[in-house]
């Protein structure tokens, strides 16, 4: 939360990219940093993480109860991105 470096050395299966997606959650939704890098081996890895976070993001109930600002914009225009224009939290637009 301070800055610095952190690389992570663990064998395969051990959940190291489960750690990454939970970590980049937390930090957005606490406001730890104002911007989260996740970093894949290539593209399609990077790819991946995203497709996992932003699926957490609008599939987890728990988190929805605890950060309604994230959650429900990402499930209101899950799939449907051209909605996201229209999206309200609380009668608010979401911008």
């Amino acid at each position: 939360m301070h800055g610095g470096r952190l690389c992570q050395s663990a064998p395969r299966g051990d959940g190291k990219s489960s750690r990454s997606i939970a970590g980049a959650i937390s930090a957005a939704v606490y406001k730890h940093a104002r911007f989260v890098v996740c970093l894949g081996a290539t593209a399609a890895h990077g790819k991946k993480i995203l497709r996992d976070i932003i699926q957490e993001l609008a599939d987890n109930e728990l988190l929805a109860e605890d950060f309604p600002e994230f959650c429900i914009p990402i499930r209101e225009a899950f799939l449907r991105p051209n909605r996201s224009k229209y999206i309200n939290v609380n009668g608010v637009p979401a911008r």
